[in-house]
């Protein structure tokens, strides 16, 4: 689902993902340095690697419209790639889905990967919320109960 409105700013984000990526490859002889850590504590304490590091990479925007009085929020993949914008209207009180990917509530592996990004990222937050698609329903925000 492209939309001009998140083109630009998925273009925006892939182009600093790439001008990162030649940053490094420009800079050939670096001398990267290897923390040696105690040698008296075993191997695998020093790689502290979790489940969250091996997630999908979320990109998240926020934007405060005045006029509107809503703070909108928008996810992109790490390639750029749109994937969910909605936003919390303040004279209402109220969570609204603006756009969403079509594939992201299908069943394809990157996809569940990006739900799961999304909904773990939206519970950490304060209130805490999560994105649900009730069958026959339009995807929603809600603020979670349990």
């Amino acid at each position: 689902m492209t939309q001009p409105k998140f083109q630009a700013l998925a273009d925006l984000v892939g182009k600093r993902r790439q001008d990162h990526l030649n940053e490094i490859h420009r800079s050939p002889n670096r001398d990267w340095e290897i923390p040696q850590g105690d040698k008296t504590q075993p191997s695998f304490q020093q790689a502290n690697l979790t489940f969250e590091d091996l997630s999908p990479v979320l990109e998240v925007f926020q934007n405060f419209d005045e006029r509107s009085r809503e703070i909108e929020w928008t996810y992109y993949s790490a390639s750029g790639e749109f994937l969910l914008q909605f936003g919390f209207a303040l004279a209402t009180n109220r969570y609204e889905i603006h756009s969403v990917h079509p594939e992201l509530f299908l069943a394809r592996e990157e996809m569940r990967g990006f739900l799961e990004a999304i909904n773990r990222r939206l519970g950490s937050a304060y209130p805490v919320l999560e994105l649900v698609a009730e069958e026959g329903r339009n995807p929603s925000i809600q603020r979670k109960t349990n």
